[in-house]
């Protein structure tokens, strides 16, 4: 008799719930875009309640966030990105996947390039042996900020990283030949191609190089054109003209050896290949 009184009354509760639940679902719509607050407790604090845990306080923390960041119905919650990612690395600052995912949220979903270098030299400090930090600086940096020289000085500290693979010699040279510094950025890349040890370097090397010598031919011709335009108010119809009337000693070739492309109409010259890199 008290057995079925006990299922009965787990029964009438059961059923108070799922009625509750219903009641509640009826009237919220979950897939209503919302602001939201979210207040966090200090890293101080919660390593003292961790009790000695604080790497298993800090991947549940890590894992919420995840699901968190996912919820695009929340409007504002890239306000506190920083502030739970600083956290999570405050309480285990050698817990490596919470900048790099952090970081990644940071920039693919919410355009905080800044914001992003900033939790990933974090983890460089952190975390010292690892060259994934300042190369995803560099990433970023280059790509999103279009900041070459901030580029070249991440991607040379993560290419000084004990292990580092070795793209990133040739990432920091791309960064030096994207400030515009030629006559420096053809050497670097010589070098590259004298000493490469596979067809990926010597193909990269071969494309730089490429593109370097045309801009560097493209100063001296362009020159040339430019004074002869002054003084005769056209241009040449032939490039060679430029040589019998002494504006330039050679017309040069480009780094294949074939000769550019000239408009006599604009003035200008362009290599038989495609510009793969616009600064």
């Amino acid at each position: 008799m008290r057995k079925n009184k006990h299922l009965l009354i787990a029964l009438c509760l059961f059923v108070m719930i799922v009625y509750s639940q219903h009641i509640y679902d009826s009237n919220t719509d979950y897939f209503k875009k919302k602001n939201v607050f979210l207040a966090l407790p200090s890293s101080k604090s919660l390593k003292i309640l961790s009790l000695g845990n604080s790497e298993f306080v800090a991947d549940m923390i890590y894992l919420w966030s995840i699901q968190f960041f996912s919820n695009y119905t929340l409007l504002n919650a890239g306000d506190f990105i920083e502030d739970i990612y600083n956290l999570i690395t405050d309480v285990a600052p050698k817990y490596l996947d919470p900048y790099l995912i952090g970081s990644t949220i940071m920039v693919m979903e919410l355009g905080r390039t800044e914001m992003a270098i900033r939790l990933l030299q974090k983890g460089s400090e952190n975390i010292k042996d690892e060259w994934i930090f300042d190369f995803d600086s560099g990433y970023y940096a280059s790509k999103y900020l279009k900041d070459f020289k901030r580029a070249e000085k991440y991607y040379k500290k993560a290419s000084e990283i004990k292990n580092a693979p070795k793209f990133l010699k040739r990432m920091l040279l791309h960064s030096v030949y994207m400030q515009g510094r030629l006559e420096e950025s053809w050497k670097l890349w010589q070098e590259v191609l004298d000493n490469a040890k596979s067809d990926l370097e010597v193909h990269s090397a071969r494309l730089h190089l490429y593109q370097i010598k045309f801009e560097l031919d493209k100063r001296s011709i362009k020159s040339a054109l430019d004074r002869f335009h002054k003084r005769y108010g056209f241009y040449p119809k032939k490039i060679d003209e430029l040589c019998v009337y002494g504006y330039i000693k050679k017309i040069p070739k480009d780094f294949k050896g074939n000769s550019y492309k000239y408009d006599s109409k604009k003035g200008t010259i362009d290599p038989e290949a495609g510009y793969m890199w616009k600064k």
